[in-house]
């Protein structure tokens, strides 16, 4: 585990800031900031994405303690995306003055290649404590869609009706039972879904479309179309937006793969996309109406088989 530096003193020697590895600081509890509204966290975002372009850190305001991760590994602060980010696409920002995090969604291009990115960072009186970056990058054996184009489904932006709302606590069991049943993959759908919710990692449909001959988030959990998926573990939801039904959530995804195809409870028998052990580390959006989930759309990381978790639960 990597040490944690005091960031103010090393911003004086270079732009380059050293963070922790494992065992960074809490998501959900240590940068609660009550002074910074959704205005200021967004405000933030925005000023980190502009930095994020420039690849100059220095102008940020910076904690004394600082948890730095792109795709779950600690970096120094001008490592990474730093380094190659070239320009930034328009993309979708939800925050959370409660816990103190703010996540944006959307497209980075480094050197002009470009990728997914989510981003959430977490605020402690008006500073940056903890950065976090999940990049989908084109190339590793994970779902990648052209980006031309591409935006978050409009819906998330959209305000929930005050009747259709549902508390915090409420969103957050629902996105649980979404990801214990695609754990326990038993046909067992132990949350409630929508009948045309769709699903979308890195741009691309995994419930809609293509060679896909069961449609729908529900529908695919009805028969156990997850089964290559082990375990969802190191679950997160550091932002939550009651009045938009948004939740955030940071997962890993593990696959033992020991098999290569397997049955489907509709009797099918389907191929393991990738026929060795991995892992795929997540940030997905939750939308959710009138008590249920309408739609998930996020990016994923291809990482190595139990890849562990950089932050504290």
């Amino acid at each position: 585990m990597s040490d944690i530096h005091d960031v103010r003193t090393a911003m004086k020697q270079t732009v380059l800031v050293a963070v922790t590895g494992a065992g960074l600081l809490a998501t959900q509890s240590s940068a609660q900031a009550p002074e910074c509204n959704r205005d200021c966290l967004i405000r933030l975002n925005d000023q980190y994405l502009s930095a994020l372009v420039a690849q100059d850190p220095s102008g940020l305001p910076w904690s004394d303690r600082v948890g730095h991760t792109e795709n779950d590994v600690g970096l120094m602060i001008g490592d990474g995306l730093w380094g190659t980010a070239t320009r930034i696409g328009d993309g979708y920002t939800v925050a959370d003055s409660e816990t103190g995090n703010v996540v944006w969604l959307g497209i980075v291009e480094e050197h002009g290649q470009a990728a997914y990115l989510g981003l959430r960072l977490a605020i402690a009186e008006g500073e940056i404590a903890e950065v976090e970056a999940v990049v989908g990058r084109e190339g590793p054996p994970a779902a990648f869609a052209p980006t031309a184009g591409y935006a978050v489904d409009a819906a998330f932006s959209e305000t929930v009706p005050p009747i259709r709302r549902a508390p915090r606590a409420r969103m957050i069991a629902l996105v649980e039972g979404y990801y214990n049943s695609m754990q326990l993959n038993d046909g067992k759908v132990l949350t409630e879904i929508s009948d045309d919710c769709s699903r979308q990692t890195n741009g691309y449909s995994t419930t809609h479309g293509g060679d896909i001959d069961v449609e729908g988030c529900r529908q695919q959990l009805e028969i156990g179309w997850y089964r290559p998926v082990d375990r969802v573990r190191a679950r997160r939801f550091p932002v939550v937006d009651e009045e938009r039904g948004v939740v955030v959530a940071l997962a890993f995804l593990d696959h033992a793969s020991r098999y290569t195809s397997y049955e489907t409870l509709d009797g099918q028998e389907r191929q393991v996309p990738v026929e060795y052990p991995n892992t795929h580390g997540l940030l997905e959006l939750f939308k959710i109406d009138d008590g249920e989930i309408t739609r998930i759309e996020g990016v994923t990381s291809f990482q190595p088989y139990l890849m562990p978790t950089q932050w504290d639960r």
